[in-house]
């Protein structure tokens, strides 16, 4: 698993992601009022799908704002743009829109798989230093496993126990 270099890339990430499902949810609001429309024939419904309509078009343009600055730190591939890029072959896809499924995705889980070259990223930022801290401490770890798997062996002491 990789993790994103930069905060604002998460911040990016997330608040595209979010406009852009709700701008998924405003187009099947505006679905249902047309159809609505259609059946019924109302004013107020007409002004339902307008208003759903001119939501969906906000959210898209916040959403493309935000996105712009999402791309995948392997591929360099933008995550939630359109593009004509070929998918990865393990990519799914929700509602036959492979970007909603990696928006839902990034919000809801705390990794998400790029879309173009199948790579895995986690959507929480850690800073360098301290994954390098950590990553350090856990070599410390399985070097003192080791030691007391095969004490003769290694170069590490450890402290005798009291049997008192």
């Amino acid at each position: 698993m990789h993790y994103l270099r930069h905060k604002h890339m998460v911040r990016a990430l997330r608040l595209g992601s979010f406009f852009f499902v709700l701008s998924a949810l405003s187009f099947f609001c505006f679905l249902g009022g047309a159809v609505y429309i259609l059946i019924e024939r109302e004013l107020n419904s007409v002004i339902f799908a307008g208003g759903s309509l001119a939501l969906v078009f906000l959210f898209r343009i916040l959403s493309l704002i935000f996105c712009a600055r999402a791309q995948c730190q392997l591929c360099q591939g933008s995550l939630l743009s359109l593009q004509t890029c070929a998918m990865h072959r393990n990519a799914s896809s929700l509602l036959k829109s492979y970007r909603l499924r990696l928006a839902v995705t990034v919000l809801c889980r705390p990794s998400f798989t790029c879309i173009f070259c199948g790579e895995t990223f986690s959507t929480s930022y850690v800073d360098p230093k301290v994954r390098k801290l950590s990553s350090d401490l856990l070599s410390d770890q399985n070097r003192l496993k080791e030691a007391q798997k095969n004490p003769r062996k290694s170069k590490i002491i450890l402290p005798r126990r009291n049997l008192d």
